[in-house]
């Protein structure tokens, strides 16, 4: 059995990212495709996710975009929208579930089933919510060809509520599992992931993948990469995925990544010149290039004059700035993940020296539990842990008002 290694899913095909790529525009030599085979290596990603809840009303939107769903090469995974029917973007309506379906099946190879979050406009209407997604995954089990693998989901605010829900789910014929509602709550990570090994869904030959929902910190990309080597190590066929928009949507607010923090768990940056906000920036700046914080700015410093663009607040040209930012702070994700899956893969003795303690004994429960021939035990030795480290992070947010 080959080795799986965890990965990170880009979702990146809202907002003015989602236009270059429609364009398929080039900043300076380099496509915003990251996807192309003429990407540089330092961004180039065949994982890509997109979803139904911006997107189910326009068919072909994965030809729009040059990404082919029937190569064994691209991961194009398909979000269902629940997330937007649970912020009230999209109002629920049974009339929608047929086209999400078909939508679903046609633009990516690995999707998630139409699921009702029981969060945000649904909270306080768990049964309502999981009433009607037990009605959506028949309607998707029954239907599904084969072309596309669809994932089931575990959703709820507590473990209780987590073990409800899987009850009713469980039985579904699909190839995996999503956990929602996850991103920031250590104590609902771990709790899913004990409620799954506890029914040996790890070994279920058919379940090919994990997913964590709109979760891309550092700590969490850690947690991933532990899971995914504890996985590998006792014979789990999953793969360990999350995806997010962050490297994105982080531009909007103008944060430019400039590297990562292990010991704290943070991504840091700085502001970049916003000609909106600074109009006479441009005249103060001697240096037009771009500063080399990664590997990937090489590229980018030598091939574009952001300046340019920076006097463009309107239009394509402010659109290839953030474009660009974007694409390098994606670089930054990419390099911390294989910096963090090369620490995870070193003997403990480093891993001591280079996390808090906090951090170290979270990645030996994770490791344990996986492990584990008695996961209600190990999961009851180590829930205090991760709910405290929630909370001191939690603390530590607030403060800084780093919200990326």
């Amino acid at each position: 059995m080959s080795k799986k290694t965890f990965v990170y899913i880009p979702s990146f095909s809202g907002g003015f990212f989602g236009n270059l790529l429609v364009k398929n525009h080039y900043i300076g030599y380099f496509p915003c495709r990251f996807y192309n085979e003429d990407a540089p290596v330092e961004i180039k990603h065949n994982a890509f996710l997109t979803t139904a809840g911006h997107y189910y009303k326009k068919s072909n939107y994965i030809e729009a975009i040059g990404l082919d769903v029937d190569s064994k090469t691209n991961m194009v995974f398909g979000d269902s929208g629940g997330f937007q029917i649970a912020t009230g973007a999209i109002k629920w309506d049974i009339s929608i579930r047929d086209k999400i379906f078909n939508w679903l099946e046609h633009n990516s190879n690995i999707a998630i089933n139409l699921d009702i979050p029981p969060r945000l406009k649904w909270a306080g209407r768990e049964k309502e919510a999981l009433d009607i997604t037990i009605d959506n995954f028949k309607y998707f089990e029954k239907h599904q060809t084969g072309k596309t693998k669809f994932l089931n989901v575990l959703q709820g605010t507590n473990l209780q509520h987590q073990k409800n829900w899987y009850d009713k789910v469980k039985t579904f014929d699909f190839q995996g599992w999503a956990v929602g509602g996850s991103g920031g709550k250590y104590s609902l990570f771990f709790s899913s992931v004990y409620l799954l090994i506890k029914n040996k869904e790890h070994f279920n030959k058919n379940n090919i993948l994990l997913h964590f929902l709109g979760t891309s910190t550092i700590n969490e990309f850690l947690f991933y990469i532990q899971l995914q080597k504890s996985l590998n190590e006792v014979g789990s066929n999953m793969t360990v995925t999350s995806d997010s928009s962050t490297p994105q949507r982080a531009v909007i607010w103008g944060t430019y990544y400039t590297e990562f923090d292990i010991s704290n768990g943070r991504f840091k940056n700085i502001n970049f010149p916003n000609i909106k906000h600074q109009p006479d920036i441009i005249n103060n700046l001697s240096n037009n290039r771009w500063p080399i914080l990664c590997e990937f700015d090489k590229k980018l410093s030598s091939a574009y004059d952001w300046t340019e663009y920076l006097k463009e607040t309107t239009g394509l040209g402010n659109q290839q700035y953030m474009g660009a930012m974007t694409l390098h702070n994606f670089a930054v994700f990419k390099e911390a993940i294989n910096k963090l899956d090369g620490i995870i893969e070193q003997d403990k003795y480093f891993k001591k020296e280079i996390f808090s303690r906090d951090i170290y004994n979270i990645l030996v429960a994770i490791d344990e539990l996986v492990k584990s021939s008695d996961p209600d035990k190990t999961y009851e030795k180590y829930v205090k842990l991760f709910s405290q480290y929630e909370s001191k992070q939690n603390i530590l947010t607030t403060n800084s008002h780093d919200y990326f």
